[in-house]
């Protein structure tokens, strides 16, 4: 499935990314507030996202399940380091407040694998040099993360996440893009953990992101990763005319 924009009532405009009804001309609330999400309800368009192998890694199309329809399935290949990532431009994205990532997610295998989700720079194995993110081990350890030009601050808490369990990530930047706040939700909404980052946030020139998931294992044999159900961007009154 492709973009799927506020929905559109009249003259209003449902912001769902941020629960509030806008009221206005349509046009210059979606320019000023716009909200991208993708359901995965295909394996080539992910609009308005790109999706592109690591290493030969590939897809898969898992079935659907209750509650979670369109899933995709992010694998490796038997090149080390390899796996898929879906993402938009690495430096399409600036930080200045108000941001918003989300995702809903179930990790399929820990072992030798490592994921990041959120604002990130990266396409590949390594770390990102800009971004606030998050990042989880193979042990399942999930670490919210700032960088700025390679310069990182992690949560100083972190969660254990389990194999086959449906997650909600959700990463927000404050108005003024000085606080990242991390949260991690079951599939029934309680929260598993909550956390934040005031420090090495990129919001100067030449420290812009992009915005996705890179999935990558360590192992040199083909790896199921993580199934992707759901992730959205969203933006807060932007000053664009």
């Amino acid at each position: 499935m492709g973009l799927r924009p506020s929905v559109q009532i009249l003259n209003r405009v449902f912001d769902s990314s941020n629960n509030r009804l806008l009221v206005g001309n349509t046009e210059s609330v979606h320019r000023q507030n716009p909200f991208y999400a993708n359901d995965f309800f295909a394996n080539s368009n992910f609009a308005p996202y790109l999706g592109s192998a690591i290493s030969s890694g590939t897809l898969g199309t898992p079935a659907g399940t209750a509650e979670h329809p369109g899933v995709i399935r992010l694998q490796s290949s038997a090149t080390p380091n390899s796996g898929y990532t879906i993402a938009s431009h690495a430096n399409s994205i600036m930080i200045a407040g108000d941001e918003k990532y989300n995702a809903v997610f179930s990790l399929v295998t820990l072992s030798g694998s490592t994921y990041r989700l959120g604002f990130l720079d990266t396409a590949s194995s390594s770390d990102a040099t800009d971004g606030v993110y998050l990042e989880i081990d193979s042990s399942g350890v999930a670490t919210g993360k700032t960088s700025t030009n390679g310069s990182r601050t992690p949560t100083d808490t972190t969660a254990t996440l389990s194999a086959s369990t449906w997650y909600r990530l959700s990463i927000e930047l404050n108005s003024s893009a000085t606080l990242a706040t991390y949260t991690i939700k079951t599939d029934n909404g309680s929260t598993v953990w909550t956390n934040t980052v005031s420090a090495t946030i990129p919001t100067s020139t030449g420290r812009e992101c992009g915005a996705g998931v890179v999935a990558t294992n360590s192992g040199s044999s083909p790896t199921t990763l993580i199934d992707m159900d759901y992730m959205s961007i969203s933006f807060s009154t932007l000053s664009r005319g």
